[in-house]
């Protein structure tokens, strides 16, 4: 599915190690880089705040969701490219408490992902998968 863009103005894993099980008594493992623990991906909705002075990309996303996963190397390379320039929020749409967060940014499905300057408004917006380079040149464009 491709992203679909949005703009307002309003206030990982890099892939499953699946080991094949054969019926013999030896087992056959497909080679695959380490996967990414998503569950260290969630951010505790109690300790987002909007407006946090700098800017943060939003994500909302379920660890059961497809595209949430394959987005997961990609973000885990931005956060590191655009570490201390770009805070990322991976906010769990099972988590009730991330409940007014959804209502607040507008949430529609996962993944969502909010673009947000330090005063809390929104700058960009994105549904659904988003190419890697769409989102290394908006955040590489943040003066």
């Amino acid at each position: 599915m491709e992203a679909t863009s949005l703009s307002s103005s309003q206030p990982y894993p890099e892939a499953i190690d699946e080991t094949a099980k054969a019926t013999s008594s030896e087992a056959v493992s497909t080679a695959s880089p380490t996967p990414v623990d998503l569950a260290m991906r969630a951010t505790n909705p109690d300790q987002f705040v909007l407006a946090s002075g700098g800017y943060q990309l939003v994500e909302f996303f379920a660890f059961w969701c497809p595209t949430c996963r394959s987005m997961a190397p990609v973000l885990k390379k931005l956060e590191n490219q655009f570490a201390g320039k770009v805070q990322f929020i991976y906010l769990d749409i099972d988590d009730p408490k991330t409940n007014p967060y959804k209502q607040s940014l507008g949430y529609l499905y996962q993944p969502h992902f909010f673009l947000i300057d330090g005063q809390g408004n929104i700058i960009k917006q994105w549904v659904g998968y988003v190419e890697e380079e769409e989102l290394t040149a908006v955040l590489g464009s943040l003066q």
